[in-house]
């Protein structure tokens, strides 16, 4: 018993490092990486988006050291062709991430367009996709 109680504790330091790596709830996507590549193109990580919980949370971030930010007003993110109100999005973190309440009320695909800006000039706009489930 004395021997496996050092391991069950270094085991559960290892889970709680790595916890910021997990979404909040179970059907909830991880946190989705924005970037830009060497031709000044936006860049996700994921793609598509899959959600498989209702009212899941969807968070884009930005590196924290770049110029980059998230378009002011409703252009930083369109949700095209989703029921009304499927989608309830805001911007944190002066700018440098978006997150999105996914009601997730009916199942499909939805095209997003992100809208990004570099000290203060739009980039490209990038238009994945969210699966719901």
């Amino acid at each position: 018993m004395n021997r496996s109680v050092p391991s069950i504790l270094a085991l559960c330091v290892l889970l709680a490092s790595c916890a910021h790596l997990m979404p909040g709830r179970l059907g909830e996507p991880r946190p989705v990486h924005v970037t830009v590549n060497a031709d000044r193109k936006l860049v996700v990580d994921q793609e598509p988006i899959y959600v498989k919980a209702k009212d899941a949370t969807i968070v884009w971030r930005l590196p924290a050291l770049s110029r980059l930010t998230f378009a002011p007003g409703a252009e930083r993110i369109i949700v095209t062709e989703s029921p009304v109100d499927e989608f309830k999005c805001s911007v944190t973190d002066s700018g440098k991430m978006l997150t999105c309440i996914d009601r997730n009320t009916k199942s499909g695909r939805y095209k997003y367009m992100l809208s990004v800006q570099e000290d203060g000039k739009p980039l490209e706009p990038l238009d994945p996709t969210i699966f719901n489930h």
